[in-house]
């Protein structure tokens, strides 16, 4: 063990990890599935918005429909990502604390709950915590960066009928 946290070395009163350390790792595993939830209505909502826009071929249907961006595929590219690497940390702990492997792959927020639960152990016992720290945090950092991200729109000029740029010509 170590006196002083492997994260930010304040002192860490015998643990691996401070408890302000402890704290932010549960945050971000307690805002995960909520984050992912959110990224997964943004992109539904993107989706499926030009099929409603009605028959103005201005706002009407793209071309190729309307499905050009498939929110599961999308959401697991990161979600998934996510789940992957924070599964095969509690992998690790359930192998280190001698525990029985799921028999079915967990969800997001199956894992990320089974880890908060188990947080205090890892910042007490598990000398690799600084690891899962930073792999944490930048899962956290990246939903962060899709959520918050501006959504703006660059206007690009005034659309004229045929009629007004032969009348120009």
């Amino acid at each position: 063990m170590t006196s002083n946290c492997v994260i930010c070395d304040a002192d860490a009163d015998g643990w691996y990890a401070c408890q302000r350390c402890e704290q932010r790792m549960r945050r971000w595993l307690t805002k995960l599935p909520e984050d992912a939830a959110m990224i997964r209505g943004e992109l539904y909502e993107t989706r499926t918005r030009p099929k409603n826009r009605g028959g103005d071929p201005a706002f009407g249907s793209l071309p190729g429909g309307t499905d050009l961006l498939s929110a599961d595929h999308a959401l697991y590219a990161i979600s998934g990502e996510w789940l992957a690497i924070l599964a095969s940390w509690e992998s690790l702990l359930r192998e280190e604390r001698q525990m029985p492997q799921r028999v079915n792959p967990g969800t997001l927020s199956e894992v990320t709950n089974w880890l908060a639960i188990h947080l205090r152990w890892i910042c007490e016992h598990f000398a690799a915590v600084d690891e899962f720290y930073r792999e944490l945090r930048e899962i956290a950092t990246g939903a962060h960066r899709v959520i918050a991200e501006e959504r703006t729109i660059i206007p690009l000029g005034t659309l004229m009928c045929p009629a007004e740029v032969e009348a120009i010509a």
